[in-house]
């Protein structure tokens, strides 16, 4: 998938953009983007796509637990948007 698509990846609180590089193969990295050379906030050049951290949102709230909620019956308001709280009920997303 790295060579097939953009990524945009949100962090969460604690985790560190490091890990996410040195998960890339290095042959996947683009001639212009090493691991060392990169800001931990800038896009990852690869190849023929690219990685886009958002640094700036941070949630506690993971899609495993949002998923569970909706399973167990659970309400998800002030967990996720309003209107993906609607598009998830509307479509009978996770039961």
């Amino acid at each position: 998938l790295l060579g097939m698509c953009d990524f945009i990846v949100a962090n969460r609180p604690g985790f560190d953009l490091q890990r996410l590089y040195s998960a890339i193969p290095a042959e996947m990295l683009g001639s212009r983007q090493s691991r060392e050379s990169a800001p931990l906030s800038s896009t990852i050049q690869l190849k023929r796509t690219a990685i886009h951290p958002l640094t700036t949102v941070a949630s506690e709230v993971s899609a495993t637990d949002i998923r569970g909620r909706i399973r167990a019956g659970h309400s998800i308001a002030g967990l996720v948007p309003r209107r993906v709280k609607e598009y998830i009920e509307k479509q009978g997303l996770y039961r």
